[in-house]
Order: C-alpha cells, then structure tokens, then sequence
C-alpha cells in the first residue's frame, strides 16, 4: 500500500452536482423502536439516565390531555438499546395545558441552559409558545413566545458557565433567560429563518445567520444578514431580488467550500432546484449547485447531521419526498467538499403531509463506534410509527456481501492538549484497487501528527496523558504531516491509502491511527480505526 498527503479541494468557481459522486446505500439499521402515539417532532437529547446512550424527545401536537382535546404531550424516552420493535421506556411526560395548544409541534435539544451539568431541552406548540425543561429533573425553567420558530443552542457567549439560546427573534442568556440582544434584519413571523453560520468573524463564537423573505411591491427579495453571535452586530447584509421574481427562502451554513479557513453557506431559492455558494467572509459567489436528478426539487434538512466522516466540517442531509410514489429519500453531503457520502431510501404511506413526513435527527453516536448516527422515523400501515438508528458510518457498496466491509473506531483516545479529544475518520470504504481517505480533526492547527498503518495493539496506560490509549503497533506505514487550519482555532489532517487490487487482502484487516507525538511518547491519540477491506 501507499500512503499519500490529500489534498482539500478550494472551489473559486463551481458549476457541479451537489452530492457528485459515488453513492452507496446506508443500509445499516442498529435499532427500532415502536413509537407511542404519533410523533410529530423528535430530537436525540442528553443522556439523562447515564446509562451510555441518549434520551429521545418526542413530541405529538395533536395528542389529548385530560379532557383538554389537542393540547399536546412531549415525551422523553429512554434511548438505550431493546429488542426490535419494542416501545422504549418512558422517562418523562408532560402534557400540554390548553385545548389545541398543540404542545410537541416542535421540540429541540439546548444546551446546559440553567447550569447544573445537563443539557436541557425544549418543546413549542402550535400558539407560538415555548417552554425550556431541566434535563436534570424535567421541571419547567422558562415559558416564552415568539412566531419564528427558531429555537437553536448558541453555545457559551461568556465565562458564566451558562449556554444561551437563540429563540426566535432573540438571543436569551443562559440562567435568568432574559434577552441579551434582538437580532437585526426584520425578522418576522413564517417568512423568517435563523441559523448558525459558524464563526464568521473569528472570535470563537458561532455566529447568525438571519433570512427575510419579502416583496417590495413588484418583484420578491429577501435580505440575508450575517450577524455577530456575540453582541448582534451585523457584519454585512446581502439583497436578493430579480426579474424572474425568485427570491432566496432559506440560507444553511456548510463547511469551507473556498479554502479560507471559514464556513461558507448555500442559498436555496424560493423556487426553482437552483442553489448558489456563497463565500460568508467576503459574500462571493462561488458557484451555483444543480441537485442530483433523483433530487429535484429537495429540501435541506435542518436536523444536526454532525461530521459524519471526521474532516472537521459539518455535514448536510438532503430531504426529498414524495407521495406518489410514497417514498423518502435521504442524502448526506459532504460539508466541505459537498460530495455524496450515503443514501437512504425510506418506503413510506400515502399520507398527506405532515402525516408521512419523515422525521430526522443526528449528531449522536448511538452505537459508539466513532461515526455519529441518524434516527429516522417512517410510517407503518397500522400508522404505527417506527424509529430506526442507522449507522452514520461510510456505507457498504450494495455489492459488499461477505466478508462484510466495514470501518468501526476501537479502543479509546487520549490527550493532554488543553482538554482537546482528536477524532480519527474517514470517507469511502476500503475496497482494493481504491483508495480510503483519513481524517484526523479535534485538534489545533499548526502542529504535527503521525498516520500510523499496522496491527491493533495492546490497551497500555500512559504517564502524562489522561486515561489510557489503544495503540497501532507494527506499523506498515508511517506518514508525518501538519494539521492545517479548517477554522479559527480547528485543525484537521487528511490523507489517502491506496489499496492495492490484490483480490487475496479481502477480509483482512487494516488498524489506522492518528498521534501528536512529544519527546518521550505521544501527547495525543485518537482511537484506532478498524478497516475490514473488501471489494467492489
């Protein structure tokens, strides 16, 4: 085998199949659940019963409480595993109030908003009502109001200990949850959209980024301005009107497409499959975006895809459904390089929506194999709803049968950098006569690491570092690179193997790791990365 340095792909001007590539199916199911009621929200949560795996949160807008028709009941669920099919343990509920307040219309995950070291979590109703619940013990921390929806964690702002929130139109400070700053751009009601941008600015906070659709009297505009997370400053806003009378209706932030070290964003349009890349240093246009011709008219998905490979940038998931046929397609996209990593095609009823709509989240590794992965729901006939986690790992070619290809991270990491954790991944499969791509990220920029190629080593203790590493012995291939800024203050690392198209390495294994090395041992380790190579 060889092993090389790979470099990252700067886009100055694009004109490309969002998702190109070659796509393999996901098709690994690591649990289902029967879902009580019909949910019509769902986000993983924190693990409140520190049992190793993440609560589910569910919510169902139409459920009746107490006499009180449509008032709406969220549901906290315990996400550990259970033989298929099962209803998982229920570990909190909360009905809603009001007939048809609709409690559970949508439900979100914060982060550790009241400060006692568990993340807390959210529901809204159907009246434009939100209400912040304790992770801790399910009691009721914060009820406010707002018609746009936006309920997202922002992180820390300050030294207090607390995460704020971004809650519609504003930015609530952790603890007292009162409003730090509105933020600008005229947000109002339906025709609004909040999201995170990353760190615009480059003062280590996630940053805004705020749409407005509109009209000024003869064609539709929108105004999207990039705001500064931590005071709500804008930094610059961008006007969008044309003759064809098509106008932007929603903006997601995505990796680094230019190269420069900050997160770029996509603008979706009103109408039409068309989608523009956006520089969000310096407003650029890096190129337009035709969606794959089994994705027409898609959607992108606002659920928390997290890095499903490793390369230090967030991924997207692509939405597409439809009725006739009723089928759900789901595409994760690469958030740098906007390549297809998985498929996953969902079989459906013939609902109307919001009926049959799938739910998505992720960001979560269930299964603890280094990957996170995805939780999607789907309809059955007796309008059961079934929740699956599928593996956010890179799929198997659907020619793969035995032995089965895989990548799964053994062992645990170690680190004495400042309390940083580097994350070993990877895109692609390892197949022979194809190469496999490696990542290393959750790490500093500027400083030097070691790829290591061998044989699994034995669990030994370290002195200096906390914990203990599993370490890649015997190592075929050692190659010494420089972790290149993907952020300010995130580093990542990327190389390729090529495996030779020797038909006799099917079924052997290959052990991959990623060291910070210091003068006597390593100062850092990620977890070993256990390739089954097959063949395509």
């Amino acid at each position: 085998m060889c092993i090389r340095p790979w470099s990252s792909r700067v886009v100055s001007s694009i004109a490309v199949l969002l998702g190109a590539g070659v796509a393999h199916a996901q098709e690994d199911v690591l649990q289902t659940w029967t879902l009580p009621g019909r949910p019509n929200s769902l986000a993983m949560i924190g693990d409140l019963d520190r049992d190793g795996f993440p609560e589910i949160l569910v919510g169902e807008a139409d459920a009746d409480a107490d006499g009180a028709a449509g008032a709406g009941v969220l549901r906290v669920l315990a996400g550990r595993p259970t033989p298929a099919g099962e209803v998982p343990g229920t570990l909190r509920t909360r009905f809603g109030s009001s007939a048809e307040g609709g409690l559970g219309y949508r439900v979100a995950r914060l982060g550790d908003v009241d400060g006692d070291g568990v993340l807390d979590y959210a529901g809204r109703n159907a009246q434009s009502e939100v209400f912040f619940f304790g992770g801790r013990d399910g009691k009721l921390l914060f009820a406010g109001h707002d018609e746009v929806e936006a309920l997202i964690s922002l992180g820390r702002l300050d030294r207090d200990g607390l995460d704020e929130t971004i809650l519609g139109r504003g930015v609530r400070r952790g603890g007292t949850f009162e409003q730090l700053y509105r933020i600008p751009g005229g947000i109002k009601g339906p025709s609004s959209a909040v999201g995170l941008g990353g760190d615009i600015d480059g003062d280590g906070t996630q940053d805004v980024i705020a749409n407005v659709a509109t009209h000024d009297g003869k064609w539709a505009m929108s105004i999207t301005s990039l705001i500064s997370g931590r005071n709500g400053t804008v930094l610059y806003s961008l006007r969008f009107d044309d003759e064809e009378d098509v106008a932007i209706d929603h903006v997601f932030a995505i990796g680094d497409v230019s190269g420069d070290g900050q997160v770029d964003f996509l603008e979706v349009p009103e109408e039409g499959p068309l989608v523009r890349v956006r520089d969000a240093r310096t407003a650029a246009i890096l190129g337009e975006l035709q969606p794959p011709s089994d994705l027409p008219q898609f959607e992108l998905v606002e659920a928390r895809a997290g890095d499903l490979n490793g390369n230090g940038f967030p991924d997207l998931l692509l939405r597409r459904q439809t009725l006739h046929p009723p089928l759900a397609m789901l595409r994760a996209v690469d958030g740098h390089t906007l390549e297809t990593l998985w498929t996953l095609r969902v079989e459906t009823l013939p609902l109307p929506f919001p009926s049959a709509l799938v739910l998505v989240e992720g960001d979560q590794d269930w299964n603890r194999d280094g990957f996170p992965d995805l939780f999607v729901t789907r309809k059955l006939a007796t309008l059961q709803t079934i929740l699956e986690v599928r593996s956010g790992a890179p799929a198997r070619a659907a020619s793969v049968t035995t032995p089965r290809t895989g990548l799964r991270a053994v062992g645990q990491p170690c680190s004495d950098l400042r309390g940083r954790t580097p994350r070993i991944g990877a895109t692609g499969l390892p197949l022979v006569g194809h190469e496999l791509v490696l990542h290393l990220t959750g790490i500093d920029p500027g400083l030097s690491a070691l790829l290591i190629a061998g044989d699994l080593g034995a669990r030994r203790a370290r002195s200096g570092a906390r914990g203990a590493c599993s370490l890649a012995v015997n190592a075929e291939l050692v190659l010494a690179t420089v972790t290149q800024p993907a952020a300010p203050g995130v580093g990542v690392a990327t190389v390729s193997i090529a495996i030779p198209a020797d038909a006799a390495l099917v079924g052997t294994f290959l052990h991959a790791q990623w060291i910070v090395p210091g003068r006597t041992a390593p100062l850092a380790a990620t977890r070993v990365l256990e390739c089954q190579i097959g063949s395509d």
